[in-house]
């Protein structure tokens, strides 16, 4: 799916929000910089721009990423089915971490 998402950015099939020929000009930039230069909100805000080609990468990096608390749910039920409560206890906490970090609720800077 990421390599899908990418030739369609790449080959153009999808407009992108940012024609290709600018990027370079913001590598040397901080990201802040970049995001207000592009009119770009922080967050999940890229699910609104999911008709442009170079946000529409992001659906297979953000399905990637939440495989991880996918896993981590699937986990717990095995700790308590051998009664492991450290580990239930620690995975709970993981994943209600993850989901903290994933909803915006720990941001840090800007």
């Amino acid at each position: 799916m990421l390599i899908v998402a990418f030739l369609v950015y790449i080959l153009g099939l999808l407009k992108p929000y940012l024609p290709l020929e600018e990027i370079p000009r913001y590598w040397t930039q901080s990201s802040h910089h970049y995001l207000e230069v592009a009119n770009i909100q922080p967050g999940w805000a890229w699910l609104g721009k999911l008709k442009y080609a170079d946000f529409l990468i992001y659906v297979p990096i953000a399905i990637l990423a939440g495989s991880t608390i996918v896993c981590y749910v699937g986990v717990i039920f095995k700790f308590i089915k051998s009664k492991e409560t450290v580990l239930v206890v620690i995975a709970i906490l993981e994943v209600l971490v993850l989901l903290a970090a994933a909803s915006g609720l720990l941001k840090v800077g800007h």
